[in-house]
């Protein structure tokens, strides 16, 4: 819908698709994720996959920069997903070397949060 308005086409949208992993609160089903969720309960002491989450955020930074040596400015490029995926888009946008368009996050969190400070460019 957005890649049809006219007045964003100068816009280039990345809205990845998540592998296929296992997921250990979900019995070790293989399901659609970024990272490996531990436990549904989400509070502040909840353990993350931090070695999955970085690691996702590295192939979304990859990502970027394959945009990038295409010809596409920074500040053109719009990240963005859902649950996990927005988690990880704005993980990624708050930690990237570049200064992007934005960055959209549907029902997502800040992961890493106990981190985040640490990990800033």
């Amino acid at each position: 819908m957005l890649n049809r308005d006219p007045s964003l086409n100068h816009v280039k949208w990345i809205l990845p698709h998540s592998p296929q992993k296992q997921i250990t609160a979900n019995m070790g089903m293989s399901m659609p994720a970024w990272f490996d969720i531990y436990f549904f309960n989400f509070d502040k002491e909840t353990k993350e996959d931090e070695k999955g989450m970085l690691s996702s955020v590295q192939s979304l930074n990859d990502l970027i920069s394959a945009e990038v040596e295409a010809g596409i400015e920074p500040d053109r490029i719009v990240i963005g997903g859902f649950s996990q995926g927005g988690a990880l888009s704005l993980l990624t946008g708050l930690t990237s070397g570049r200064k992007l368009a934005g960055v959209v996050v549907l029902s997502g969190w800040l992961p890493i949060h106990k981190k985040f400070k640490s990990m800033l460019s």
